[in-house]
């Protein structure tokens, strides 16, 4: 792999992560996953797979393997066990797992949620102080039927599954 394109791989893993970090934060504090992070989450996907050398092949097992979830994920959403927004950026993680490492994938973003319900759980039986009170998102988020925020488990759950996506296993020359 020449030194351009380890370095135009590495910048579209640092553009994932960190459109993660940000979705993560958007929706902790404002319960909503803007469009444009799951569109830059794909696109750098398509950046990374090209950097990667990634064959037609791999390429549309990941793109189908995001479009099932996005398809899947819409039955979800109209049943209302998930938002769109969460729908969204999963299956925009789940182009970059492919088929190597979706199912490290799910199982990770599964752990994350899973960690992020029960500390919502305790959070909600403690007392609210006063002055976390009057901050919106805290008290929503406090609320005993309040919104859980998915998009920190995808983000959590995509980061640590990350090594085994199959453009970090080039990367690495594994």
């Amino acid at each position: 792999m020449s030194a351009f394109s380890s370095l135009a791989l590495g910048l579209s893993v640092v553009v994932l992560v960190m459109a993660m970090i940000y979705g993560a934060a958007s929706d902790l504090g404002r319960f909503m996953l803007p469009n444009w992070v799951s569109l830059l989450v794909a696109a750098a996907f398509f950046a990374a797979a090209w950097a990667a050398d990634l064959d037609v092949q791999q390429i549309a097992v990941s793109l189908g393997i995001g479009l099932s979830c996005l398809t899947v994920g819409v039955a979800a959403f109209a049943l209302g066990v998930f938002g769109g927004g969460d729908i969204k950026l999963f299956s925009a993680g789940a182009i970059w797992a492919g088929w190597s490492a979706f199912a490290p994938y799910v199982m990770a973003v599964t752990v994350a949620g899973g960690i992020l319900s029960l500390i919502l759980l305790l959070f909600r039986r403690l007392p609210l102080g006063p002055r976390l009170a009057t901050v919106d998102w805290v008290g929503t988020l406090h609320r005993p039927a309040g919104p859980v925020p998915y998009g920190v488990a995808i983000a959590a759950g995509t980061v640590v599954s990350l090594p085994r996506f199959p453009v970090m296993q080039i990367l690495f020359g594994s």
